[in-house]
């Protein structure tokens, strides 16, 4: 069983949550889970949860926590809620269930689901929207301030080694590049066995590579520019080509293939 999103499956109970999983692990059971760096979800409006009656009591938010990405506008009650889901069910929110910078509760949370004992660095980077809130579909580069997403969507990873690694220096540096490569790779490769091709340096597996300066590497995407592109990036090699050299983004290359669950 692999648990997606540790901290925002489990809210106030990350740390209870935490030891279930780890206890399973040591009684053999084969559980896997992820987090990303970010006290802040996504989700569409319509999603079942926010009407629960039980909403503010079960996820230790109010609705104020909920911010339409095409608008940035933070609802004020269950009313507009339920009133902006009937306009729009798809439209897409952010659910701001975490203030890790000003709430040393919420970092402790934070940085349990982050840190837990063989867990990824994950995301599932959210599409890009217009003002409209339409899905954008273009090529555009670099993407305008005007398209919005999730800050995940830029900076995941180089956000989780600037932050734990570098400037907070909670996990050293090999063991935060395995939760970002190695660890994914061997969470999928039971039913995908190309993955033992992925995440890791050595004769017979895949040239993907990525080449960094860890001193410069930063996350510059924010909730309130959700379109900036990380720095410190050298050189990103895809299949052996590159998708970013010298530090830009090689916007031709285009040598990425899908793994199926079949494939060896």
């Amino acid at each position: 069983m692999h648990i997606c999103h540790l901290k925002s499956t489990s809210l106030p109970d990350v740390e209870r949550a935490a030891k279930l999983i780890a206890k399973a692990q040591a009684q053999g059971l084969k559980v896997t889970t992820e987090a990303y760096p970010y006290g802040t979800g996504s989700t569409v409006i319509s999603a079942g949860f926010f009407i629960d009656p039980d909403f503010a009591a079960r996820t230790g938010t109010g609705y104020d926590a909920i911010e339409v990405v095409a608008t940035h506008q933070r609802l004020t009650g269950k009313e507009e809620l339920v009133a902006a889901r009937e306009k729009d069910p798809s439209a897409l929110v952010l659910w701001h269930f975490l203030d890790a910078e000003n709430n040393d509760r919420h970092q402790k949370l934070l940085d349990i689901s982050i840190m837990f004992p063989g867990g990824a660095i994950a995301s599932d980077a959210m599409p890009w929207s217009n003002p409209d809130g339409s899905i954008y579909e273009g090529d555009e580069w670099p993407l305008g301030p005007d398209k919005t997403a999730h800050p995940r969507s830029s900076g995941t990873f180089t956000r989780f080694i600037c932050q734990w690694a570098r400037q907070r220096a909670v996990v050293d540096l090999p063991e935060a590049i395995a939760k970002c490569t190695l660890i994914p790779a061997q969470i999928v490769e039971s039913c995908a066995p190309a993955f033992r091709r992925k995440g890791r340096l050595q004769v017979g597996c895949d040239a993907d590579i990525v080449v960094f300066n860890f001193n410069t590497l930063t996350d510059r995407a924010t909730f309130e520019n959700m379109h900036l592109p990380a720095e410190g990036m050298h050189t990103v090699l895809v299949n052996g080509v590159e998708v970013i050299a010298n530090s830009q983004l090689v916007e031709t290359a285009t040598p990425g293939r899908p793994i199926r669950r079949g494939d060896a």
